[in-house]
């Protein structure tokens, strides 16, 4: 009997130092980067942020050249890598989280768990955006940013978008893929975008299309399971042309159908911008409406 003892008492004298050690790594968890970049030197930015998990908040900063941002995170679940750099005249920022492997045996509930990130751009700066959610939330307000390139996968986070004024310069493309989440757009119309891609796998959409900047546009929308809900601008000539299955729901309001699967302006303007879509619908519905 006292062997055995001897023998469970060494055990925990050798084990305890990494028992502890793995405590005290697990425990330091709650962190709050900053970070601040001047970019005087560029003539524009191409921003990346890929983020898997939590809230993120997105928009323009009140100072003229400076990004400006912080990462509230929990360690034992994420490592964010921040890295500014230049290339040629651009700026080149890349954001992302990745799961810290060396917290791997942390004890910890998922629930438990509250990262935030927040990062603000200047106004007058060409930025091209690219934004890949995980899960979780997104707030994020364009207005005064000057973007010439929108990429945006919602994964299966609940995203808001609005642009509220007028874009600064020619947006050359917007591509928009919702998963599983719920997407709310509003004044992408703003954005002056020459192409619109649109996807929506099995979650929702709701996206204005207006704005006091249109020009000549070309859209394409795929949906597969999910629903998107679009409101046009009045004051464009739109023609719509749908490919959609008996499995599929689509109703358009507020133009002439002129064969079965084409959609006008009922009054074509020579002076209005003109808006060409192509909707793709396999067993999801689409409604599309527009503005009063």
């Amino acid at each position: 009997m006292k062997k055995i003892n001897i023998f469970l008492l060494s055990f925990i004298l050798i084990a305890s130092p990494f028992i502890f050690a793995q405590s005290d790594d697990c425990d330091d968890y709650d962190v709050v980067d900053s970070y601040s970049f001047n970019t005087r030197q560029y003539k524009d930015l191409d921003i990346s942020i890929s983020y898997g998990l939590g809230e993120l908040t997105i928009g323009s900063s009140n100072k003229k050249d400076i990004i400006e941002g912080s990462i509230a995170y929990d360690s034992r679940r994420i490592k964010p890598k921040v890295k500014m750099e230049s290339v040629s005249s651009s700026g080149v920022l890349s954001i992302k989280t990745e799961k810290d492997k060396s917290k791997a045996n942390c004890n910890y509930k998922l629930k438990d768990i509250d990262n935030e990130m927040e990062f603000y751009f200047p106004p007058q700066i060409k930025t091209d955006l690219f934004l890949d959610f995980g899960v979780g939330d997104a707030e994020i307000d364009l207005t005064d940013i000057s973007i010439t390139k929108l990429y945006i996968n919602c994964g299966l986070s609940d995203v808001e978008l609005e642009i509220n004024k007028r874009n600064n310069v020619i947006c050359e493309s917007v591509s928009i893929e919702n998963g599983l989440g719920d997407l709310s757009v509003s004044g992408l119309g703003n954005l002056a975008a020459k192409d619109i891609d649109i996807n929506i796998g099995l979650g929702s959409a709701d996206i204005d299309l207006t704005g006091d900047r249109i020009y000549d546009t070309d859209i394409n929308v795929d949906v597969g399971l999910g629903s998107l809900d679009m409101i046009l601008p009045k004051k464009a000539n739109i023609e719509i042309y749908v490919d959609s299955s008996f499995l599929s729901s689509v109703d358009i309001y507020g133009l002439k159908q002129k064969k079965n699967k084409y959609w006008v302006s009922p009054n074509w303007e020579s002076s209005y911008p003109t808006i060409t879509m192509d909707v793709n619908v396999g067993m999801g519905s689409v409604d599309i409406v527009i503005e009063e």
